[in-house]
């Protein structure tokens, strides 16, 4: 198919045309929820199986409509969480990525999305007053009693995967995790960077500084 005059070819050859000028302003880009002067992502709603392709696909838009695929991207979080199988393959574009991926969080940052703050591979913050919330996976089953049991036993295994997750990122191990996390736990940015889940703390309108 003939490439059209606004098509911004991507890294990896993808196509991104969502109406995007060849210059775009500040208010254009609020619609695709980027800001290519600070090099940042908001993700400020649910995480779905389209997370990871939301996150892809802007970066890619930044590092070409800036011409840098090096300088650091802020992820700019601000959810009360989402699907797990999405926010697993968010970490996957995050790990992946180019670029380091800081990550910052503001407001909420809770269940799934408390683990794309603490997968950032840049400088991971939070705002002072935010807080992470973190709960085991919650859901239901339905079927014959195999599909009960082959379904609780993935369950079990994604658990043990987000716990692995925490201890990876954090300075606690993943039995610490598992002990935490019976009900709902929140925690404070000032305990967050205690518990190793973010670098900082920041109280400055130059978020990362």
């Amino acid at each position: 198919m003939p490439k059209k005059k606004n098509d911004i070819p991507l890294a990896d050859n993808l196509i991104f045309t969502d109406f995007i000028p060849e210059e775009p302003d500040f208010f254009q880009e609020l619609d695709f929820d980027i800001h290519t002067q600070t090099r940042t992502i908001c993700l400020r709603d649910d995480i779905t199986l389209l997370t990871p392709t939301f996150l892809r696909k802007r970066i890619n838009l930044i590092g070409n409509l800036t011409g840098d695929f090096k300088s650091p991207i802020t992820l700019e979080l601000s959810s009360y969480g989402g699907d797990v199988y999405g926010m697993l393959g968010a970490i996957d574009v995050i790990k992946t990525a180019p670029m380091k991926i800081n990550t910052l969080g503001i407001g909420s940052i809770m269940s799934a999305a408390s683990f794309l703050l603490v997968a950032g591979t840049g400088t991971r913050a939070m705002t002072e007053n935010s807080f992470i919330m973190v709960h085991d996976i919650n859901g239901w089953i339905r079927g014959d009693h195999s599909d009960i049991v082959s379904e609780t036993e993935q369950l079990k295994k994604l658990q043990d995967k987000c716990y692995n997750i925490y201890a990876t990122h954090t300075k606690k191990p993943a039995t610490y995790w598992r002990t935490l996390i019976k009900a709902n736990i929140y925690i404070s940015a000032s305990q967050a960077k205690t518990r190793g889940m973010i670098d900082k703390v920041t109280k400055t309108w130059n978020l990362l500084k």
